[in-house]
C-alpha cells in the first residue's frame, strides 16, 4: 500500500512502497522508495547521498517512523560534517516516465536511509514511515566538504535541471506479532 502527498511536484512524484503486511515485529520493514518524472521533459534527479539523511547537504532525504503521534525513528545525528563530493554519477537523468528508487545502488541510487533499514518495530501496531525530499537551495548547499574541485564544473550544470521541490511521501504499516 502505497500513501503519497506531494508539495510543489514540478513533475516529480515522490512515493514509499511496501509489501502487504502485517509484518513481523523485530524485523525491519523493507521500504522502497520510488521517484518518478511525471513531466514532459528529462530532469535530473539527486541519488540519496553522504549527508542527506542527516542534512548536512543537499539534497536532504529526511526519513521518520511513527506509532500513532510518537516519532520511534529518525534520522542519526550527524557523525562528521565532512561530507564526499557531489559527482556527476549521483545526479540521475530520468526521462519523462522514468522513476527510480535514490536509496537503492541495485537501481542506480545511492546510500541506504539507515532510519528505514535500522528500525525494528519493537510490538505490534500501526506505524507510518514518511520521508520528505528537499532539494531547494543553491549549489553550494550541494557541495562536499572535500574532494569537489574535480567535479565542480562537471557538476553545477546538472544541479541545474534538478526541480528545485520539497515533497512528502508516507505509507502506513501494520506489524504483527
Amino acid at each position: 500500500m502505497t500513501v503519497s502527498a506531494a508539495g510543489r511536484g514540478d513533475g516529480v512524484h515522490l512515493a514509499l512502497h511496501v509489501a502487504a503486511g502485517p509484518h513481523p515485529v523485530g524485523v525491519p520493514v523493507p521500504v522502497e522508495v520510488r521517484i518518478t518524472n511525471t513531466g514532459a521533459a528529462p530532469i535530473r534527479m539527486p541519488r540519496v547521498l553522504d549527508g542527506s539523511e542527516t542534512a548536512t547537504r543537499l539534497p536532504h532525504y529526511r526519513p521518520a517512523v511513527l506509532r500513532g503521534a510518537e516519532q520511534v525513528a529518525g534520522p542519526p545525528a550527524a557523525e562528521d560534517p565532512l561530507v564526499g563530493p557531489v559527482r556527476p554519477e549521483d545526479l540521475r537523468l530520468l526521462g519523462p516516465g522514468e522513476e527510480f528508487d535514490p536509496s537503492a545502488r541495485s537501481d542506480g541510487g545511492g546510500l541506504p536511509l539507515s532510519t528505514f533499514s535500522t528500525f525494528r518495530p519493537d510490538r505490534p501496531g500501526a506505524y507510518r514511515f514518511a520521508l520528505q525530499l528537499d532539494t531547494t537551495g543553491g549549489p553550494e548547499a550541494w557541495m562536499g566538504r572535500f574532494g569537489q574541485e574535480p567535479y565542480r564544473a562537471q557538476v553545477l550544470p546538472l544541479l541545474a535541471e534538478v526541480p528545485q521541490v520539497v515533497l512528502t511521501a508516507a505509507v502506513d504499516v501494520t506489524v504483527g506479532p
